[in-house]
């Protein structure tokens, strides 16, 4: 193990450990409070649930954004030469092909692109299947809250300015191999599992319309200060402790009685 390799392994363990006992981190004369999941911990103490989508497909602190943020720290490189930068795009590339099902290509998103709903990688299937049939058609789809930036994939190779910062690079690389290695999509996967999870903790609440995936569908936007979410939908990202399903139900409950 190198110098590098070994101290980013040190921060590692020592960032981790914080984040999982719920304490805050000195640096810099500064505290910054830790999240976990869609558990967000505000600077006055406080404590909300997030469920807007916002804390991104992983979720606050997940392990594999942690390491691959001190791994880049620690290296000292802002940017990458040309040639590491397209390596690590064309990687990108083929593990997101093999996760959706056809070969697709990292793009620009232009000013045609439409703005809806829909993010992808929340589902049994990375894409829905209208999504699918657009990029198949040559449509450009837009890839929202799952790398620290968004970006477009089509099936044809266009202009790409995308990632040009080593750390979003290396954090965009890490998620998308982890991704295609841990087995969420499908219907033998980890989400149709979660999707499972959630229909059974909230079929029976009064806010409850529906679930797709980690989606859940609610018949009204709640009212209660301690949940985020998007416009009566509540995203959940990929890791969450399933001990805070009856937390939301209970407020979801809360709400609808208020």
């Amino acid at each position: 193990m190198s110098a590098i390799e070994d101290l980013t392994h040190q921060l590692f363990t020592l960032v981790l450990n914080e984040v999982k006992a719920g304490n805050s981190i000195s640096f810099e004369n500064s505290i910054i409070p830790t999240s976990r999941g869609p558990l967000s911990r505000n600077p006055d103490g406080s404590e909300t649930i997030d469920l807007s989508g916002q804390c991104g497909l992983l979720g606050h602190s997940h392990p594999v954004i942690i390491k691959a943020t001190l791994k880049c720290a620690i290296s000292g490189n802002l940017f990458l030469e040309k040639n590491m930068r397209l390596n690590a795009i064309d990687k990108i590339q083929d593990q997101l092909s093999d996760i959706i099902g056809i070969k697709i290509h990292l793009v620009d998103i232009g000013t045609e692109e439409k703005s809806d709903d829909y993010l992808p990688g929340r589902t049994i299937d990375f894409l829905d299947t209208r999504h699918l049939d657009a990029i198949k058609k040559g449509e450009t789809i837009v890839l929202k809250s799952i790398l620290p930036e968004d970006i477009g994939i089509s099936i044809s190779p266009k202009e790409f300015s995308g990632l040009r910062s080593a750390l979003n690079l290396e954090v965009s690389s890490s998620i998308i191999r982890f991704l295609s290695e841990a087995g969420f999509y499908g219907e033998n996967g980890l989400i149709k599992n979660r999707e499972e999870t959630i229909y059974s903790t909230y079929k029976k609440s009064l806010l409850y319309k529906s679930n797709n995936g980690l989606i859940l569908n609610l018949k009204e936007n709640p009212k209660n200060s301690r949940l985020r979410f998007d416009n009566k939908r509540l995203i959940f990202p990929l890791s969450f402790n399933e001990g805070i399903l009856s937390t939301i139900f209970d407020y979801l409950e809360e709400s609808k009685c208020s």
